[in-house]
């Protein structure tokens, strides 16, 4: 029965069906685009794709380690940086709020990112959205192990936690443990709740402010409706203080209103539409934000494949239309009407550029004319020396090179030069998309 004021987000556990049975606000969503963790009572988060959020991204090196920088991941390390630095504070305001409760699967180890900022690095983690670096070295490589097995003592201090996982024993699948090794992780904030016969946690509270954390090991095997059900007691008996029982209609009656209070109420309202639309604006601009470094992330491509999928990006940004096709050229691209660029490049950090892509560019307008009869504009977009900057990299192709492409009738042009072109288009009147057809169609 739904007797509460009760608002909770799930982010991974799957529960929310069974628990709407309960809370009258129950909302699902992914971690990387959930609503503000601040505007529920309870949270429930399963870390256990946040690992994802990097690996689908970067490839391990050789020691299956993933490391990366902000100077050359287009913005991936920065991205990831906001996003958790937002729910390290949405988790800090819910929890030092009158109340608040976030339920954590503890999953077992997974891939960490090393983010590499010039003399610095910072390590990125299935838990660095929690607050506090005390939490977060809760979870750092020596602490955090393996572990299976439904085996476990409570610590009996008649908490809603060791009720829970009572009640649940026989559907405990243990992943991890977490073991506290010294003076520094024995701190009042850490409140064990159970552990393996050998000492370490299975389960435990953090106690943030005014609310607390609960990690709790995954069950296997329940259905989800007594999961839920056992979940919600755990968050209702968990809160402190309890949440009171939802206001009847007749309390919201005029002769029960405070004096002023409609008028705060409506200012509220204001306040809401207004944080509403500068969300907005501020989505606006960080996406402008990014299309900026996108575009200047063509300066500095350091590969062939690096180039290409930015060229992709930048030109599907700005309104051409990027084929897939089965040729030897790296990216087919068209504008409307009959404008279309068959597009072979290529990037070296330290050196000139030959001939390899104007041999592939020729094969593949070839093929275009014997296969598909048609014959788009041949473009040669090469970016010598990509380590220096722009101004003191001097010539970046071979005469050969140019010979070939004044031989044939391609564009050859350096990344240097679509950039100061898409920056004219940007400051200036003109259309990005025109400014790079024109570019691509001089000879």
């Amino acid at each position: 029965m739904k007797d509460t004021e009760l608002r909770v987000l799930d982010l991974g556990w799957g529960l929310e069906e069974g628990l709407e049975e309960y809370a009258p606000v129950v909302d699902g969503a992914d971690f990387h685009n959930s609503p503000r963790l601040y505007d529920y009572d309870a949270v429930l988060i399963d870390p256990k794709g946040l690992n994802k959020l990097w690996e689908d991204h970067l490839r391990p090196g050789a020691d299956g380690t993933y490391s990366t920088s902000p100077e050359t991941d287009r913005g991936l390390s920065r991205g990831l940086e906001n996003l958790l630095g937002t729910r390290r504070r949405e988790v800090d305001s819910l929890l030092n709020g009158e109340s608040g409760i976030i339920l954590v699967r503890l999953r077992k180890p997974a891939s960490k990112l090393e983010i590499v900022d010039g003399d610095r690095s910072k390590q990125v983690h299935r838990y660095s959205w929690l607050p506090g670096e005390w939490a977060r070295g809760l979870f750092s490589e020596n602490n955090v192990n393996r572990h299976s097995g439904n085996k476990f003592v409570l610590e009996t201090g008649n908490k809603p936690a060791e009720y829970y996982l009572d009640r649940n024993r026989e559907y405990v699948n243990c992943e991890a443990t977490v073991q506290l090794r010294g003076p520094a992780d024995e701190r009042d904030e850490i409140i064990p709740v159970a552990r393996t016969v050998t000492g370490e946690l299975i389960a435990f509270e953090l106690v943030i402010g005014e609310g607390r954390i609960i990690f709790l090991p995954p069950l296997d095997g329940i259905v989800p409706e007594e999961e839920s059900e056992r979940i919600y007691d755990l968050i209702e008996s968990s809160l402190s203080p309890p949440h009171r029982t939802q206001s009847p209609e007749w309390a919201e009656k005029g002769s029960y209103r405070f004096e002023g209070e409609d008028e705060v109420r409506e200012k509220v309202a204001k306040l809401d539409e207004e944080i509403l639309s500068l969300e907005e604006r501020k989505r606006k601009l960080e996406e402008e934000v990014k299309d900026y470094q996108l575009f200047r992330s063509l300066l500095y491509a350091g590969s062939r494949f690096e180039l290409g999928n930015l060229l992709s990006e930048v030109l599907d940004r700005v309104g051409f239309k990027v084929q897939e096709v089965n040729s030897a050229i790296d990216v087919y691209a068209c504008r409307e009407g009959d404008d279309c660029f068959a597009i072979a490049l290529d990037s070296s950090r330290d050196g000139k550029i030959g001939l390899d892509p104007y041999h592939r560019l020729v094969r593949g307008i070839d093929e275009f004319r014997i296969f598909e009869n048609e014959d788009p504009q041949g473009v040669l977009l090469v970016n010598g020396y990509a380590d220096r900057e722009p101004e003191n990299r001097g010539q970046q192709f071979t005469e050969e090179l140019e010979q070939g492409c004044n031989l044939y009738g391609f564009t050859l042009i350096t990344a240097a030069e679509l950039f100061r072109r898409i920056k004219a288009g940007e400051e200036g009147d003109s259309s990005i998309k025109g400014t790079i057809a024109e570019l691509f169609i001089e000879n």
